[in-house]
């Protein structure tokens, strides 16, 4: 989902993978290769492809000018954060329903 991007570390620990790329992209993954966390700094953001289809279809379709930067998996869903003004926050559960926004 990162082409032509260099890996600048990959640290293992007992519960996670952790990847940065040299262009500031940094990923969580666990143990058996889910993501946890994607965090772009790149102007690009992170590409729809890296995340859960109907949370990049939401995004795409009422953020159509929004790019995303965090893509966190937590307990209970999923939490995005948009690029621009204001910063958009957007709440999914574990399948990728919308569940709320604040900008």
């Amino acid at each position: 989902y990162f082409p032509g991007a260099k890996v600048l570390y990959v640290n293992k620990t007992n519960k996670e993978y952790k990847i940065g790329l040299v262009d500031g992209t940094r990923m969580d993954f666990t143990m058996d290769n889910q993501i946890q966390t994607i965090v772009s700094v790149r102007g690009e953001g992170i590409p729809s492809g890296a995340v859960l289809p109907a949370i990049a279809g939401y995004i795409g379709k009422n953020y159509p000018k929004k790019k995303m930067t965090v893509y966190v998996k937590q307990y209970g869903g999923y939490f995005v954060e948009l690029s621009g003004y204001p910063v958009s926050k957007v709440f999914f559960d574990l399948s990728g329903n919308f569940m709320r926004a604040y900008n």
